[in-house]
């Protein structure tokens, strides 16, 4: 009794505290991802707002506080702007377009002194106070935005951890239920701290399923989503339960994120799954090498082929919506099961060396141990498999061909779809060695050849209120360093991977009116450089 007590009363805190919040932008509030969805290598850590498209809607701080930290990235968030509140707690506004003037005049110091444009400024509370309510910024789509929308965030100020902003925020409309759409057997051989898994199956669920599994110890994952309105884009889920008989046996919940260990995201899902299907599989078992702490239980099911077991998925979501759903495991027939030999263990170092290659596997790299098999192509070499995560980069080093320009060399890989990816790579006599977190096909190339660079403005006579836009463009290890000096002195340009370009808004920079002459050097990842040189007036 005393427990649920204190339960209400931390809920009812809860609420006092969300009432303290308001909505970032007065536009009609649209949850396009929510927080801990689940992406690429991360959970997402807030929610986004959809702004319909538009970019430069006004963005509010959503309580009273100061601004602590000004980020401008090429990836990632992009513009951001973080501040700081009273009770705790830090909101974080990215992929902005622009700042106020008194915020932006602080960046634009900080970079004119430091030459700099992607940069990272921490802020004390007496240089940028805000008041819940004022105008900090305009939405945008910088970044690693796929689409102009704001991404809002409620960290812990003293751990970073993101929280659920729904939590603090008004209630945002939310009236569709958590959808199942499948779930996926495995069978699982314990040896200790390791485990193997085989013999998996996709099942799309209907209730009343049945599903079969091969006898012994077996496990389950489930793919459901979410949504915020009947026609909104799928979302994530808050709570997962499975139960046996009635009985709990596993439980996710996710309430925070530690962005240190968010790439354990690859052992929350089936990673394999997710390259080759493209569906994310969230395992209701938990692997070695899976350090998360959103769980309890641990989900393993004995199976014999005399049970026939009744199951039950609960999901829900963050505003209570509930959807469960009944099936019946079986066991049938014995699963291929493998023993631990020849495997690379997850929680030792691992060195392979074999076809003049070596690979330097760190401990806890992987999640579970694996076999990590080692091929040669014609010209290329194929370690382990692109199914295959990995939490921490491994080292790669492959001999390099007499003929070859060691200078530009580089090492190069492909991805799932067999596009090209540059890895890069540190030649040392007669080898390159680099770092990757993917596994997978690799081979080595050169780059010896500079980026494209040219102008993207149509006419030389630009207003304070236009763009100097560089079009810029490499084939191969992309761009990796911009610097644009105007009449000889440096000036803070970015680049936009998106757009292909390096742009600057001329009202941003300290330029007297009239002529000037401008001179850009692009550089990719290989050292490679251009120069370019372009003149222009600056007019009333």
């Amino acid at each position: 009794m005393r427990l649920r007590f204190i339960i209400l009363i931390g809920i009812l805190c809860l609420r006092a505290t969300a009432q303290e919040y308001i909505m970032p932008m007065e536009i009609p509030s649209r949850i396009s991802a929510s927080f801990a969805e689940l992406r690429a290598n991360h959970f997402h850590s807030g929610i986004d707002l959809s702004t319909v498209g538009a970019i430069n809607i006004p963005v509010r701080s959503t309580a009273d506080g100061y601004v602590s930290r000004i980020k401008m990235a090429t990836y990632g968030y992009g513009y951001a702007l973080y501040v700081t509140h009273p009770d705790g707690n830090t909101t974080v506004y990215g992929h902005l377009n622009a700042f106020i003037p008194r915020i932006d005049k602080v960046l634009c110091d900080y970079q004119y002194d430091h030459k700099v444009f992607n940069c990272d400024i921490q802020l004390k509370s007496d240089v940028l106070p805000v008041k819940k309510g004022e105008i900090i910024a305009y939405s945008g789509n910088t970044g690693g935005s796929g689409g102009p929308h704001l991404h809002y965030e409620v960290r812990n100020t003293e751990n970073e951890h993101p929280l659920n902003p729904l939590a603090f925020l008004p209630k945002i409309k939310d009236d569709v239920a958590p959808t199942i759409m499948g779930l996926k057997t495995y069978s699982v051989v314990n040896d200790g701290n390791r485990v193997e898994y085989n013999g998996e199956k996709y099942i799309s669920i209907k209730p009343n399923t049945i599903a079969t599994a091969p006898v012994g110890k077996v496990a389950l994952g489930i793919h459901c989503t979410d949504f915020f309105q009947a026609d909104g884009r799928p979302c994530g889920v808050t709570d997962i339960k499975l139960f046996k008989n009635d009985e709990l046996i596993f439980h996710s919940h996710i309430d925070d994120i530690d962005f240190d260990i968010t790439r354990e995201i690859n052992a929350h899902i089936d990673y394999s799954e997710w390259v080759s299907n493209k569906r994310f599989i969230q395992r209701s078992y938990i692997i070695p090498g899976n350090e998360l702490t959103y769980y309890s239980g641990n989900g393993i099911i004995n199976l014999s082929d005399k049970d026939t077991l009744n199951m039950r998925y609960e999901v829900s979501d963050f505003a209570g919506h509930t959807t469960k759903m009944k099936f019946r495991l079986t066991g049938k027939g014995n699963s291929n099961r493998k023993s631990n030999a020849n495997k690379y263990h997850w929680d030792k170092t691992n060195i392979i060396d074999t076809l003049g290659i070596s690979v330097l596997i760190p401990s806890k790299a992987l999640y579970a141990d694996d076999i990590i098999a080692v091929s040669k192509g014609k010209n290329s070499w194929t370690i382990g498999s692109i199914n295959t995560p990995l939490q921490k980069a491994i080292s790669i080093t492959l001999p390099l061909p007499d003929s070859i320009d060691i200078n530009k060399a580089c090492i190069m890989s492909r991805d799932a779809k067999n596009n090209e990816v540059y890895v890069g790579g540190i030649v040392s006599e007669n080898t390159i060695t680099a770092k990757t977190t993917s596994l997978g096909q690799f081979f080595i190339s050169t780059d010896n050849t500079a980026p494209k660079v040219f102008s993207r403005n149509s006419r030389t006579n630009l207003k304070r209120s236009n763009t100097i836009m560089i079009g810029v463009k490499d084939d191969k290890s992309d761009i990796a360093e911009w610097e644009v000096y105007i009449d000889g002195e440096w000036h803070p340009f970015e680049y936009d991977y998106k757009q292909s370009m390096v742009k600057a808004r001329l009202e941003r920079l300290r330029l007297d009116i009239g002529s000037h002459k401008l001179l850009a050097i692009i550089t990719d990842g290989q050292g490679n450089a251009k120069r370019f040189e372009w003149s222009f007036s600056l007019v009333q």
